[in-house]
């Protein structure tokens, strides 16, 4: 089974937004294989099953149903790798996409 990969990023931003409600990056991140290490990396990738995992406890540990989008709202282009490189150095989206 091919898994597919995101950004590690997307566990950065993660960490960053739960942590605004008071709960440690440590409890989200338990019984991963994830590591401090990996956060500080420029560039890493995380399973999208794992992401699934910690977007799961995210909302059972915020409580909010909603926590995807509150994070998915603080996400810049730039989050979306290469695509996001593409958009935002390119004029226009026939640009962007060629």
């Amino acid at each position: 089974m091919l898994l597919s990969r995101l950004p590690g990023t997307y566990v950065n931003l993660l960490i960053e937004t739960i942590e605004e409600w008071g709960i440690s990056s440590e409890e989200v991140l338990a019984h991963t294989h994830i590591t401090f290490e990996d956060l500080q990396k420029t560039y890493w990738y995380v399973d999208s099953e794992v992401f699934i995992q910690l977007l799961e406890k995210s909302v059972r540990l915020t409580g909010n149903a909603a926590f995807p989008v509150l994070m998915a709202n603080k996400m810049k282009v730039s989050h979306y790798g290469n695509v996001g490189i593409a958009a935002t150095s390119s004029k226009n989206l026939d640009q962007a996409l060629r």
